[in-house]
């Protein structure tokens, strides 16, 4: 036994314990050395992928930008079309035949447009493509049970511009999204000229 300790106790002499004290130290050092590394390389990843999320966002972003412009401008073309035809002495049959031409070429490179309804007095009597909508003809906007729909027509009426819905159940089935445009003629209001969206 007291041949042990004195091993121990010559063992841990006083060049051996300080050389394990600075390799204690060096080994605490290099721990401490390898966290704020690690630490400076997640942050520097973590900015990385939030430039990469951010690009990503801001292309999304650009992307949906361009394709609801390029739906509300169908929604002025169409507002267009009908303050042209509507103050000619067309029948109503003529009328309707012009503006199913119309609205076939306007929804021809329209991705995405799920009808193009009017409504003069704001009862929806024209939609186009017939046969998936017919269900939207004879519906008024303005006498919907639903508050939010009332209130877009509203809008649509007393701000004359481009009014986008949100996401909603719509009339035929399905979720859509509706670009409303007041139409009017001589300072009188026609009707409303909508453009469905999926």
């Amino acid at each position: 036994m007291k041949d042990w300790k004195k091993n121990i106790s010559s063992y841990f002499s006083r060049p051996r314990r300080l050389g394990l004290t600075y390799a204690l130290a060096t080994f605490i050092g290099l721990l401490f050395l390898w966290g704020y590394a690690n630490n400076l390389i997640e942050s520097r990843f973590d900015i990385i992928e939030r430039q990469q999320i951010t690009s990503q966002v801001d292309r999304l972003g650009t992307s949906l930008t361009l394709a609801i412009n390029q739906k509300l401008g169908l929604v002025t073309s169409l507002r267009a079309f009908i303050e042209a035809e509507a103050t000619h002495d067309a029948s109503h049959s003529e009328f309707e035949h012009e503006l199913e031409i119309f609205s076939a070429g306007l929804l021809e490179n329209a991705n995405g447009v799920r009808n193009i309804a009017i409504g003069p007095d704001g009862v929806m009597q024209f939609v186009y493509p017939y046969e998936e909508n017919k269900s939207v003809l004879g519906y008024e906007p303005a006498k919907d049970t639903r508050a939010h729909v009332v209130a877009e027509v509203q809008r649509a009426i007393e701000s004359r511009k481009v009014i986008l819905s949100l996401p909603y159940e719509l009339i035929q089935g399905g979720l859509g999204i509706i670009a409303r445009q007041a139409i009017f003629m001589d300072e009188n209001y026609w009707g409303l000229a909508n453009i469905v969206v999926d």
